[in-house]
């Protein structure tokens, strides 16, 4: 417990299991770059893991893909710490109920950083879909080293994207104007949105939508 307490950061890998079960890891350190080993990961009910719907890491990262069964928010916070409050997504997060073809779909996910929501660099990837509303408190989505990436390809969003800042996620050819690699940004709003959220996740209860363009 003492060598616990005197490292305050914690860095977090999480999966979302299309049965409701998340699958996740974690590993605690004294600063952003010295880290103790990656527990043994743990299987478990999403809903024992968080049972008001909330994931927090008060002072750290998280790493997440998978398949979302239920509504959930994950939030990272800062707190001080370098480096920390960032999300980081690895490889699709999709609704196990896709609500354009269901839309009676009761599957939603929030995600709130303080810090940047990065998509990471994988140029063996190909497309990425990440179904959730996604809120950066400081930053905004970034694509990881997207000029590195062989081709362009497509990041299908269905939720929404808060942020500070908006950056780029792909190179464009200067004669086509086309872009030629990284990330095509493909955004599809999720109108259930517009009456309901995830858990806690930050809406704008004081206002009423009067019209939405799309």
């Amino acid at each position: 417990e003492s060598s616990v307490s005197s490292k305050s950061f914690i860095n977090v890998d999480l999966t979302f299991n299309n049965d409701g079960t998340v699958t996740y890891k974690q590993r605690v350190g004294k600063n952003k770059t010295t880290w103790d080993s990656w527990s043994a990961p743990v299987t478990v009910p999403a809903s024992f893991l968080a049972p008001n719907g909330i994931i927090f890491i008060a002072k750290g990262n998280v790493t997440m893909r998978g398949v979302v069964n239920g509504q959930y928010t994950v939030v990272t916070g800062k707190q001080g710490g370098d480096g920390m409050g960032n999300v980081y997504i690895d490889n699709s997060i999709t609704y196990k109920t896709d609500p354009r073809t269901n839309p009676a779909s009761s599957d939603m996910l929030g995600i709130v950083a303080d810090e940047d929501i990065t998509v990471t660099y994988n140029n063996s990837r190909g497309d990425i879909d990440i179904h959730a509303s996604m809120y950066s408190q400081n930053s905004g989505l970034i694509v990881e080293n997207y000029s590195s990436y062989s081709t362009i390809r497509n990041m299908r969003i269905l939720g929404g994207i808060i942020g500070t800042d908006a950056y780029a996620t792909a190179d464009y050819s200067s004669s086509t104007g086309l872009p030629i690699r990284g990330y095509r940004f493909i955004h599809k709003f999720d109108k259930r949105f517009l009456v309901g959220a995830p858990p806690k996740f930050p809406t704008t209860t004081g206002f009423e939508i009067v019209s939405w363009y799309e």
